[in-house]
């Protein structure tokens, strides 16, 4: 069961929650995901989380709890648009899959239009079962006003081989 850790402002955690549950229901996968805030992270001492997922870092003052929270994970999913900050994370042994429309991220879009999103997966990526993703654009259907909510949903339904809602289009 995937145990999967957000790290982000209200409403782009609810949303990401929300569309997460429903992805991992469609594909009949079991999934716990799991807000990680400023009130939240001292009691997260002994949760050992598979993915998480950082679309906004915790102040400073929370680095030495946020370092032992990511100790442990296998995947971490950063927005580099808003985190230009490494020092976080460039100590853990953790794959760090970077998103954005920075040029640099793993995951971009080199196209965006209302109703879809073309993924450009820039570097080859190993999901979850140790399946090789190699680059390529990937087509898919807008769930969100928020087009890096839809990077997000994407990365994880990669990462762990979920059916992604293509564009109808391609």
């Amino acid at each position: 069961m995937p145990l999967i850790g957000i790290m982000s402002e209200k409403h782009n955690e609810t949303e990401i929650i929300h569309k997460l549950n429903k992805k991992f229901k469609e594909n009949d996968i079991n999934s716990e995901i799991i807000t990680i805030n400023e009130k939240s992270i001292k009691n997260l001492k002994n949760i050992k989380l598979e993915t998480v997922i950082i679309d906004e870092m915790l102040p400073i003052e929370y680095k030495e709890e946020t370092n032992h929270l990511l100790k442990e994970t296998k995947y971490i999913l950063l927005n580099m648009d808003v985190n230009n900050n490494f020092d976080n994370i460039k100590d853990l042994n953790a794959i760090v899959i970077t998103y954005g429309f920075n040029s640099k991220a793993t995951i971009t879009a080199s196209s965006v239009e209302e109703d879809n999103t073309l993924l450009c997966i820039q570097r080859n990526i190993k999901t979850i079962r140790q399946k090789e993703i190699e680059q390529q654009e990937i087509a898919i259907k807008n769930s969100s006003s928020n087009k890096y909510v839809d990077m997000v949903i994407g990365t994880i339904c990669l990462l762990y081989q979920l059916k992604i809602q293509k564009n109808e289009k391609n």
